[in-house]
């Protein structure tokens, strides 16, 4: 890819760096079983970091975006601490190779999440879990 990567964004063919979160976007982790709920309320072509090891999901927002939201029990802002971030060209694992520890849900051709939509998201996923609705990807 010929793109113009920012310059916290490991080159093509990098392996993973660790990244500071607050520095350059805030993150909000989330588990792996609720990102299908999260993804799904989302524009197309927005893309999460996932990091099989951690069973979580990342979305990078806006730095101070995410400051003073009222988040679901099980997600986090992260704004201080680092955050794995997997080059450009790390595509999702075939399934018989096995998965790499850490990679892009979708190609980051927009890295940073819009906080709106990730904050409406987030809403729905709260509402679910306090209303007994399952969370969950069926």
């Amino acid at each position: 890819m010929t793109a113009a990567w920012p310059p916290w964004m490991p080159p093509d063919g990098a392996r993973p760096q660790l990244v500071p979160a607050g520095e350059w976007w805030d993150a909000i982790r989330a588990p792996i079983l609720d990102a299908p709920a999260i993804a799904r309320c989302l524009p197309d072509g927005t893309t999460a970091i996932r990091h099989e090891g951690w069973f979580t999901s990342i979305w990078l927002v806006p730095l101070g975006a995410a400051r003073g939201w009222q988040l679901p029990a099980e997600v986090e802002l992260v704004t201080l601490g680092q955050v794995v971030v997997p080059a450009p060209d790390t595509a999702p694992p075939h399934p018989a190779a096995g998965p790499p520890p850490v990679w892009w849900t979708a190609p980051p051709t927009a890295p940073i999440t819009d906080s709106a939509a990730l904050r409406r998201a987030l809403d729905e996923l709260d509402t679910a879990s306090r209303h007994g609705r399952s969370r969950r990807a069926r």
